[in-house]
Order: C-alpha cells, then structure tokens, then sequence
C-alpha cells in the first residue's frame, strides 16, 4: 500500500467521523449508510440495504445533583428512565462482599470504579444490582474521560431474549468520580433524573455490494458501521478500509466473487435485551443466509474492526486459515498476535458456524479508550494501517486469484496440529482419528479436492473451535475467549487435584489452597450457556483454610472431586473421538469414491 492510499483511506474516515455517533435504528444511521452506499455506487457496484429488526434504545438527558454540586453523566445503555433520591455510598470496585455489603437496598445510589479491564464490567454491575440499589453511577479509572459500555438485566450471554435493566447505569468522569467519592463518607444524599427511551421495532441496515468473479462462491470483507462516541477507532476505521479496498480490488482481476459488506448493530440491538448484545447485525444476516440455504456459498470472512496501536491482532478460526495469514504476515514482516477468533466481533456470527473468519484488530490495546469520546483519528497509527491494509490486500488476493479459493488454506498445518495436540493430551482411541485426517488430508490433497477438505475443516471447526467461560458468572470475573477442545481442560484440574493432595499430606497447605484456587469453578460455552464442568473445589480449599483439623476429610472429598472429573473426561473423549470418527470417515468415503470414478 502506498502512502496516497493511507491519505485516501484517512480522508474516507474524515467524511465518516464528521457524521458523530450512530446507534443502530437511528437517523444518524441512515446518514452513514447513504455516505456508504455513495461511494460504493462511485465505484460502479450495485449496493443492496439488507434490513435488520432491532431494538433502538436511546439516551435523551440524565443528571446527578448532590448539595449545590450537579454532574451531567453518560447514560449506560440499556438503562431505564426513572427519578430517584437515595443515599450515596461507595462500593469501591463492587467485587467484594465486604463492599456490597455497605448497600442498602432500595435506598442507596452506588458510587463504583469502573475497572481497568472492561470485561469485569457485567460482574460488577451484576454484584451490585442484586443488592436492589437506586442506580449505579461509575466513575472512569483513567482521567477526562466520557465512556459507553452496554449493560443487561441478565448475569450470562444466551442468544434468546433477556430481562431489562432495573435500575438506570451512568458514568462520569475520573476526577468526578474522586469528587463524589470524598463525599460519599457523610451520608449524603444523591438525586437522579434519568430520561430514555426504546424501539422495540426499529430498524437497521446491513450494506452490501459484491465485486464479482467467476466463481458463485465469495468471500467476505466486513466491518460495522454503528458506534459509540465519533468512533473514528470503533469502527470507522475498518469501514473506511473495506470501502478503499472495494475500489482497489474492483480494478484488479479476480476469480473468486468479494462481497463488501458494512454491519448494522454490532455494538447494540440485539431485540429483548438479550444477553449477547453485540454483533446482532452479522448474525441475522448469517441466519438468513442459512435460511436461503446459501450459507455455503461464503468461503471466508475478513473482518476489520478497531485497528489503532500495535501489535496487530489476528484472530482467526479455524487453524486452516491461521496457517494462511500467518504465511503472508511473516512475509510481509508485520508484527502481530495470533490467536482464534474474537468471541467479541462480526467474524463470530461466521466461525460459529465453521466458515473460516478472522478479525483484524487492536483491541487488547486501546482499553484506555475503548468505547470513550477518546476514540479520535488522532489514536490511529498510519503505518499499523499502512501495514494491516497491505496484510489484507494479499490475503484476498491470494484467495480469490487461485484456480479454487479453497486450495488457498493450510489444510495438512491443522491437520498436523491437531493430532500433536491430541497425541499429547488424549489417549490412542481419540488421537488415533486425528491421525487418521492426516492421512486422508494427504491423499486429498494429491488428488485436488480442495472444496471436499474446505468442508471436513468446517465440519471440523464448528464442532471443536469454541468460546469458553473459566468460572460461574456469579463469583468470576473476566471475559472468554476461543480455544480448541475445551473440554480437555478438565484433564489439567485432575493433575492439579493430585498435586494439591500430595502438598496436603505433607502439610504444605499454603501451597496446595493456591493450587487448588487455580482451579475454575466451572466451565461455560457462552452463548448456549453449556456447562462444560462444575466443582466444589473452591469450597473444600476454603474448609481447609478454616478448619484445618478437617483436613483428612478435605483430602477424601478431592478424591471423589478427582473421581468425577475424571470420568467426565473419559465422557468427553469418547464425545471427541466419534466427532472426529465420523468427519473423517465422510472424507475417506469422498476419496475413495474418487478413486473410482478415476
């Protein structure tokens, strides 16, 4: 990429930023939209408007008064409109009980600082809800700033309707927050006025346009138009890159069909105050493809959201395409991080399924400014662009300029990588099936059949790729991430049981509680809140902590936690292990039939 293409990629953004903030159902949507939709049409592609049911909450006015002293907060979607007088107490973080324990209910209007790592966000407005307050006002961790998170009435991330919120979330600046919090100790009394409102029948818009090849197949180029703030970060930035790469790549020769397309309702929308909130806009349009039954037809998706400050992120699902982008980075010398996919962004709606997709991100870098009126062009580096939209560039080019875009994708590195891995960690039963994919990848390979692999591996990726939670939502914090196979997790707890036990008899007991602490409660699939395993570990370490004369019984109840973790391992491999049977066998029946056709 030149540097006249980073000049018309930050113009692109300029047109963008100047449009302000954009809920999905809003009227500023429709602007952006048009903004997108012009420059598309600029370029000679036919655009499509793909609309979306959502719910539109909008923020109208909030205030805080206490004495003579009136602060103007940021209103926290989805809070309600109410008018409420309460004492103000502080909680700190709002994670110990000790400090929720100073909450009155029904009178008290908490003061809490937001924590540094916006996944502690949910427990700490969950904790402090069930304690019945008036409302909840945050106070930032860094100074001078506004800042957006969304909150729900619900305590997991199902995809099915949830609950409202039942009393209204604010934020307020850092040096506000100190303010109050010197106040807080005098039992002062707070009021708040806080004004909504919602649409549980609006309407976004997902745009599309298609660059088209010869091939009915395509793959896709996405970011998300909705944002918080001026967004120029999240996510102006990954739709001025997808409208600049639409009209470089429209010029080049392509076999392969590029869709271009720019999400509604990522950040929020998702109707019913459901849980997982975000990326609704992707996900309705991956359900209308199914619906369609043109799901197949998408043979990756490039997602660009929230590129700012190096390293570059790459996470991306499944290990096919890792190995692909992975080559071209190292080739081209940039500088990332590489992972799954990010359980957070539009991609998911896609890997969930099994179609290969990555999101090209910064996320883990800007927590300072995520989601704040920070997020400004002047946060963006030129050459991290530079870099991410030359990456980017190479990675559709190589899919789309190939004989099939499906040979494009390192078939034999996941193959290989998913037997070590099940080698080291599963017995001759499973692993014996990865090995058996080795094999018959080989023989495809050699025999072209590229589109048959591409479907074992989304086969493949939909049944072993999965986000987990490590805890129960209700005493945990933190967020969750995409790994492979983390059902064999339990295998790890069981080592660790053993160790603790032994520290144990040698009454080591320091060093076995906090082994045994490292131990998640339990395990959760996000989403369809599936729970992988659960313990009472975490309570037998605390007996031992109170009550060391317990300590033999302590020691016979890790033998039957051991016990049934360990048959709920030997469950999970033989789950494993008939998934893998019966994906490859389907593969070795397509070679052989091949053969025969020969």
């Amino acid at each position: 990429m030149k540097d006249n293409g980073v000049k018309e990629v930050f113009s692109i953004l300029k047109e963008l930023t100047e449009i302000g903030e954009v809920i999905a159902g809003s009227e500023a949507e429709k602007r952006i939209i048009q903004v997108i939709e012009d420059y598309l049409k600029e370029i000679h592609l036919d655009v499509q408007l793909e609309p979306i049911n959502i719910m539109y909450w909008k923020p109208i006015e909030a205030e805080i008064t206490i004495g003579e002293k009136t602060i103007i907060p940021t209103i926290q979607p989805y809070s309600p409109s109410i008018q409420v007088e309460g004492k103000l107490v502080y909680v700190g973080y709002g994670l110990r009980d000790e400090e929720l324990n100073k909450i009155e209910p029904y009178n008290s209007i908490v003061l809490a600082k937001l924590h540094e790592n916006p996944d502690y966000y949910e427990t700490q407005y969950m904790n402090i809800l069930e304690k019945n307050p008036l409302a909840i006002i945050f106070y930032d961790p860094w100074p001078s700033r506004r800042r957006i998170l969304v909150a729900t009435g619900s305590l997991d991330y199902r995809f099915k309707p949830g609950k409202p919120l039942q009393a209204p979330i604010l934020h307020i600046k850092h040096e506000e927050g100190i303010e109050l919090v010197k106040l807080s100790p005098s039992s002062i009394k707070a009021y708040v006025e806080v004004k909504t409102s919602v649409n549980h029948s609006a309407q976004g818009y997902n745009v599309l346009a298609t660059l088209p090849g010869r091939e009915e197949e395509y793959i896709i180029l996405s970011a998300h138009h909705d944002h918080w703030f001026t967004g120029a970060i999240d996510n102006l930035i990954g739709v001025s890159i997808i409208l600049y790469l639409a009209k470089t790549l429209s010029k080049k020769p392509h076999k392969t069909s590029i869709k271009i397309i720019s999400f509604t309702a990522e950040e929020s929308g998702a109707p019913g105050y459901t849980p997982w909130y975000w990326a609704y806009g992707s996900r309705k349009h991956v359900e209308n493809l199914e619906r369609l039954e043109l799901l197949d037809k998408v043979i990756a998706v490039v997602n660009i959201d929230s590129i700012a400050r190096k390293p570059l992120n790459i996470n991306a699902t499944g290990i096919e395409f890792q190995a692909l982008i992975k080559s071209i980075a190292d080739k081209l010398g940039v500088n990332y991080k590489l992972g799954f996919d990010h359980p957070y962004c539009d991609s998911y709606s896609f890997s969930i399924k099994g179609i290969p997709s990555v999101t090209f991100n910064t996320l883990n870098e800007i927590a300072d400014i995520y989601h704040t009126d920070l997020d400004t062009v002047h946060e963006i580096s030129k050459d991290l662009i530079k870099e991410t939209v030359s990456l980017i560039e190479k990675l559709v080019e190589h899919i789309t300029m190939k004989n099939t875009p499906y040979e494009a994708f390192g078939y034999l590195t996941y193959a290989y990588k998913l037997y070590e891995e099940l080698k080291n960690r599963t017995p001759p039963s499973v692993h014996i099936h990865a090995y058996r994919l080795l094999q018959a990848t080989r023989t495809a390979i050699n025999k072209n059949m590229y589109k048959e692999l591409h479907n074992t591996y989304k086969k493949l990726n939909k049944h072993i790729v999965k986000p987990v939670f490590r805890g129960t939502y209700e005493k945990d914090v933190g967020g969750f991430e995409i790994t492979l196979l983390p059902e064999l997790e339990i295998m790890e707890d069981v080592s660790k049981i053993k160790e603790a036990r032994k520290l144990l008899e040698d009454k080591r007991i320091i060093d076995a509680l906090k082994l045994l602490e490292s131990i998640p409660r339990a395990r959760i699939i996000p989403g369809i809140e599936e729970k992988i395993n659960e313990t009472n570990i975490r309570e037998i370490a605390k007996l031992v902590e109170v009550k060391p004369e317990l300590l033999s019984q302590a020691i016979k109840l890790l033998d039957e936690e051991k016990q049934a973790l360990t048959t709920l391992v030997l469950k999970y491999y033989d789950e494993i292990a008939l998934t893998l049977a019966k994906i490859v066998d389907e593969l070795i029946s397509k070679v052989v039939a091949s053969k025969e056709t020969e």
